[in-house]
């Protein structure tokens, strides 16, 4: 892990948890990605083979560890060769419905379940910054997440 003392006490934490409340998806999470580096967007950054993580997406532990999966799934989708033969909406909707199965079965708050159940219904409107009606390099370049 590579960042500031808060991101990692923060990324730390998360992944603690994550071990504890769901050592399923833990294992999952870290057989497929080695390294988490703080960035200033999240993604999974498969020609370094990490999770770049915004410390934004790391408010508290429930919502960073599953960002955590989230990134994970992706690294899941290209081990197994479909992430290539995904659509971008295909290929996020199925994280963030594997993102929610997490989220309900370690008790996150509700707050935290209503936010993602929103971003899951607004579909990859949420991720167009620019408002173009496409999400590209553009959109990813404008966030803050």
């Amino acid at each position: 892990m590579y960042g500031k003392h808060t991101f990692s006490v923060k990324v730390k934490e998360a992944i603690s948890f994550m071990k504890t409340a769901s050592p399923l998806s833990y294992s999952m999470a870290l057989s497929l990605v080695t390294n988490i580096n703080e960035s200033p967007v999240s993604g999974a950054n498969f020609n370094k083979s990490r999770i770049d993580l915004s410390l934004a997406s790391c408010p508290e532990k429930y919502w960073c560890s599953s960002v955590i999966l989230h990134e994970a799934i992706h690294f899941l989708q290209l081990k197994e060769d479909r992430y290539d033969y995904l659509s971008h909406d295909q290929a996020e909707f199925e994280a963030n419905m594997e993102q929610l199965k997490y989220l309900e079965e370690v008790a996150a708050p509700t707050y935290v379940l209503s936010y993602l159940r929103s971003l899951i219904a607004a579909g990859s409107r949420h991720a167009d910054i620019n408002g173009d009606g496409v999400y590209d390099h553009r959109d990813y370049r404008l966030r803050r997440y």
